[in-house]
């Protein structure tokens, strides 16, 4: 049975109609479902919506969680796969690990990419999570189909290779931003930054860019590093 990863933003308050019909045509075919415990955004949503899908919770589902228990409810017919962390990670680090079992496992990704916000401490932050996720499925040969945040609005690509991603990132370097977000950007920019006079979608665009390239970096390096290993 093929098996999906859905991911995405912490930040996101509400799955797009758009994202539940594609997870409805996940479950209309009876494909497995490959979610984490998150309490926040994506994966909670996701859950939420499973757990009532067309009236009763969906079966194929199984809950990853770095933890002896999920973070959130997890219905009875669903699995539960508890993922052993390296020695020493903690937070973000051990978290990426149980991200990275989900790819392994999975036949394809269903992602959300809500890709800026202003942190907790006030800082700007690209949802670098969702971003490592797509790039290890496509890396691997396998296809995402993501959606986006672009202008205010839920807009979705399939992608099939790291240069589809890159088309997606590109196009942040003309997208129109509203007040409040433009405000919080400039607000953030660096000195630099100002004194070359970028305005607000430059500079969040080579925030997202310099990101995903340090990730596919990383990535490649990682898949190298491994072969070498199943080699020796």
């Amino acid at each position: 049975m093929p098996q999906v990863f859905i991911s995405g933003s912490r930040s996101l308050a509400r799955l797009p109609e758009a994202f539940c019909q594609s997870i409805d045509r996940i479950c209309e075919q009876g494909f497995g479902v490959l979610v984490g415990d998150s309490e926040r955004g994506v994966d909670a949503l996701t859950l939420d919506y499973l757990r009532s899908w067309r009236g009763m919770p969906y079966p194929g589902v199984c809950v990853f969680t770095v933890r002896t228990h999920p973070r959130v409810a997890v219905d009875p017919a669903w699995a539960v796969e508890v993922v052993a962390g390296e020695p020493g990670a903690t937070g973000r680090a051990l978290q990426t690990v149980k991200d990275r079992a989900m790819g392994e496992r999975a036949d394809w990704g269903l992602a959300y990419f809500n890709p800026i916000e202003v942190n907790r401490f006030g800082n700007l932050q690209v949802s670098s999570g969702t971003l490592r996720n797509a790039v290890q499925l496509l890396l691997a040969g396998r296809p995402v189909k993501l959606f986006y945040t672009y202008e205010g609005e839920a807009r979705a690509a399939g992608l099939s290779t790291i240069e589809d991603l890159e088309g997606v990132v590109e196009a942040y370097r003309a997208e129109r931003l509203g007040d409040e977000e433009r405000a919080a950007v400039l607000a953030n920019a660096t000195a630099r930054d100002r004194a070359a006079g970028k305005d607000a979608a430059q500079v969040k665009y080579e925030k997202i860019a310099s990101k995903l390239q340090a990730l596919i970096c990383d990535e490649r390096k990682r898949r190298t590093v491994q072969a070498t290993l199943d080699l020796g």
